[in-house]
């Protein structure tokens, strides 16, 4: 499923961008629980230390010290994350303002130049259990001139395999499965894993997603 628009814009005020999704939409009419993705959703925020052309005069030096406060949030049910920063593209940013840092967008054009470069992507995983998802992009505080665009969700059902994330083949998924998987990740080789269980996000790899999504069923259990 995907769903967005050319590029979707906040302000200083508060969002509240949401999606409510029946899972029966995603596979023909049946209610289905289970495991899903919430992937290529582009979304970037500039946060405090703007200017009244949202150029991020001090935003610069408050991401050097460590300080940068990332507020607008990519959430789906219970599960949340940051969107990505300004500047965590900064080496491949080619339009918008140019700070110390390197280019960041400074305006909706720019952010939309940005998404179609392909850059800003953000990736959250979540277990619908009752047949409900509700997702969105979502900021509880008040900045003055900060300000967040977002693009192009597309929603990835999974299905209720009970054996996904259970890397260990021990018949649970549990914290030894994220050990297995950071094993497969450096011994590809590694025999005595459930390789297919290990690719918990069935990205068709084993990598630092699967254990984030082995964390999320943990976390639903």
């Amino acid at each position: 499923m995907t769903g967005g628009s050319d590029c979707d814009f906040a302000g200083a005020y508060h969002v509240a961008h949401v999606f409510v999704i029946d899972a029966a939409e995603l596979s023909g009419g049946y209610a289905l629980d289970g495991l899903g993705r919430v992937d290529d959703v582009q979304a970037l925020f500039a946060g405090e230390g703007a200017d009244q052309n949202y150029n991020p005069i001090t935003a610069a030096e408050l991401r050097k010290n460590g300080n940068e406060h990332l507020y607008a949030k990519l959430y789906a049910n219970n599960q949340e994350i940051p969107v990505k920063s300004i500047f965590d593209e900064t080496d491949r940013c080619i339009y918008g303002y140019q700070t110390e840092l390197g280019i960041v967008p400074n305006s909706i054009s720019n952010a939309a130049t940005a998404f179609l470069q392909g850059l800003y992507w953000n990736e959250l995983t979540v277990k619908v259990s009752d047949g409900t998802l509700q997702l969105g992009i979502k900021k509880d505080e008040y900045v003055f001139y900060d300000w967040t665009c977002f693009d192009s969700f597309r929603l990835y059902y999974y299905g209720q395999d009970r054996n996904t994330g259970d890397a260990n083949g021990n018949g649970e998924v549990e914290i030894g499965d994220v050990t297995s998987v950071l094993t497969l990740m450096a011994t590809p080789e590694a025999t005595g894993y459930n390789n297919k269980a290990a690719d918990a996000n069935g990205n068709g790899e084993i990598e630092i997603g699967d254990v984030t999504t082995i964390l999320t069923i943990m976390a639903g259990n």
